[in-house]
């Protein structure tokens, strides 16, 4: 079972033991929660240490991100076909920085939801596909996700993760994926419909 303990000037953090983590490590989402995530063999009162210890710099970082997503427009509603050079960089670092602080988490949630184990999460800006999931169990994603509407983001996150369970685009694949969306996306939610959707988007690669 987790534990929330409360910290002056940072407010709650969720101390969270996990049979992925291999060591003691502070993580802060987009939102500004934050969580100290250990070994199944560690202890909550070392994890409530650290986040002690790291009170004033979690702080700050806190702080950092709430500034970053005042000036930050969603990549989503943003258009980009007249972009001068300079603006598309910084379009893309924006993209970069939301990815990174929003896409391990969202992993993680539909994981546990699926009751699925992966290993790693890999943020990346291939030029070929939204995500892919490989054999070792790392789960892939492209930073564009953070363009697309929380309904076809969530399904690429749902379509690797299935592959944990089915390396690849069986039946069997299609009937878990599409489980998976009724509960998670929609009750009205069709994959195929959403694989659709998907394709009127094109990756921005710079």
């Amino acid at each position: 079972m987790n534990q929330t303990i409360y910290i002056d000037g940072v407010g709650d953090v969720l101390l969270e033991r996990s049979s992925r983590a291999r060591k003691y490590s502070i993580r802060i989402s987009k939102l500004g929660t934050v969580r100290v995530v250990f070994p199944s063999m560690g202890s909550f009162k070392a994890a409530e240490e650290l986040a002690r210890k790291n009170a004033l710099r979690i702080a700050e970082f806190k702080k950092k991100m709430e500034i970053k997503l005042e000036e930050y427009d969603s990549p989503e509603n943003a258009d980009i076909s007249g972009l001068s050079q300079d603006e598309a960089v910084d379009y893309y670092m924006k993209l970069w920085t939301i990815a990174h602080m929003e896409l391990p988490d969202l992993v993680d949630e539909y994981a546990k939801k699926l009751g699925l184990n992966y290993n790693r999460v890999f943020i990346k800006r291939n030029k070929s596909n939204w995500g892919s999931c490989s054999v070792q169990g790392n789960i892939n994603l492209n930073i564009n996700l953070m363009r697309l509407p929380e309904d076809l983001r969530t399904y690429v996150i749902l379509h690797e993760l299935m592959h944990l369970k089915h390396m690849n685009h069986s039946p069997e694949f299609h009937k878990s994926l599409q489980e998976a969306c009724k509960a998670y996306i929609s009750p009205d939610a069709d994959e195929s419909v959403l694989s659709k959707n998907l394709n009127k988007y094109r990756l921005f690669v710079l």
